[in-house]
């Protein structure tokens, strides 16, 4: 019903901005936790607290230590939500103030235009390629699990090439989705770009009218 009666569509891509940039957050948090637990592993293999508690009565040999992950490049994946946080701001100043001006300038003619281009912005997250080993998965934000069911993964292509520690792949992917991210802003800046444009014409017009009321007046006392 919102959309039905809505003259502008009822799209605040601040939500999503906000959440894109702690899922960012949640992917460095992860990639640190694996660190974290394998140096902690490998320690523990150096000082022998494996062979410490073992049975001595069997045959026991050691764990192998394990490559600690490597550091990851998440400025694409940063750059992009800062982008996408900073564009979604200014939509939500350019909608506040048409509301503010009584919503009249509504009727402005590039109106149509404007809901037409915020139907992209869903679809703006996929690209043709898709995720790596699903292509047929083109959101690259969200995605059900390569092995959660339909449990859903944020930030898909990065994340689950974090947890199968397939780090070139990660690193790879931060560039697609960050450039994803670029993309999503520079269409939400534009659409704002428009609103402010017609609360500009508005603001011309109301003060065009203004004036010409004035006008008459001004005459009227002169005689």
């Amino acid at each position: 019903m919102r959309f039905a009666d809505a003259d502008l569509l009822p799209f605040d891509p601040s939500g999503s901005a906000n959440a894109i940039k702690r899922y960012v957050t949640e992917l460095k948090k992860e990639l640190k936790q694996q660190q974290d637990e394998v140096r902690e592993r490998n320690r523990e293999i150096d000082e022998g607290v494996f062979t410490a508690t073992a049975d001595p009565d069997k045959p026991y040999v050691p764990p192998a230590k394990q490559p600690e992950a490597p550091y990851l490049n998440f400025a694409p994946l940063e750059n992009g939500a800062e982008a996408y946080s900073r564009a979604a701001q200014r939509y939500r100043q350019a909608v506040a103030k048409l509301n503010d001006g009584g919503g009249t300038a509504w009727q402005s003619p590039d109106l149509k235009d404007i809901n037409a281009r915020l139907l992209l912005l869903e679809r703006t997250f996929t690209t043709g390629e898709g995720l790596k080993e699903r292509p047929w998965f083109k959101h690259q934000i969200y995605a059900p699990g390569a092995y959660t069911g339909y449990a859903v993964k944020t930030i898909p292509a990065v994340r689950e090439a974090i947890e199968e520690h397939k780090w070139t792949d990660a690193d790879a992917n931060s560039v697609i989705v960050g450039q994803v991210l670029m993309d999503e802003a520079s269409l939400v800046d534009s659409i704002a770009l428009e609103l402010e444009q017609a609360e500009g014409q508005h603001a011309a017009t109301q003060q065009a009218h203004s004036h010409s009321r004035e006008s008459p007046q001004k005459q009227q006392a002169g005689r």
